[in-house]
């Protein structure tokens, strides 16, 4: 489980944070992140059809480069499907935003009702923690486990 996000703040700390929540960015990002894994998995089957089908290779040369061929569209392929848990983590996170983005409209209006008395304002701010902490915490403080991030290509030369 990852950090949680604190909601026992000011009404208008909620909503400036429900406000900066994106869900069609997410999903956006998400729909990418899936073209991305399954060009990323064609290219590395295409590579796994195209070498190693020829018997008889002659040399060392053409020999090591039919076996290169094949080990990169394994890697490749290998990479692409670790793709995975990082686009679905994304794909529910979407949901989770929009949940979220429905509590502001909600508490919005509450606020401006019960702005006439600070406690019914902090019993609604308490009210929207709790339900924040299931529609938003609860479920993205785990979205980012059994993500594995590899460092960058040039940080392992």
């Amino acid at each position: 489980m990852g950090p949680r996000t604190d909601w026992t703040v000011d009404a208008s700390v909620i909503l400036a944070r429900i406000a900066s929540m994106d869900p069609a960015g997410a999903s956006a990002d998400a729909a990418e992140l899936h073209r991305i894994m399954t060009a990323a998995q064609a290219v590395g089957a295409r590579l796994n059809e195209w070498f190693g089908r020829v018997d008889g290779l002659l040399g060392q040369g053409p020999v090591a480069a039919d076996q290169a061929g094949l080990d990169l569209g394994a890697r490749i392929a290998d990479l692409a499907g670790q793709l995975a848990p990082a686009h679905q983590s994304l794909t529910a996170a979407t949901a989770d935003l929009t949940a979220s983005q429905a509590v502001s409209t909600v508490l919005r209006a509450q606020v401006r009702v019960s702005s006439f008395s600070p406690g019914a304002v902090d019993a609604l701010t308490r009210q929207a923690a709790r339900v924040l902490d299931r529609v938003y915490s609860d479920p993205m403080s785990g979205r980012a486990d059994g993500i594995v991030v590899s460092p960058p290509v040039a940080a392992r030369r």
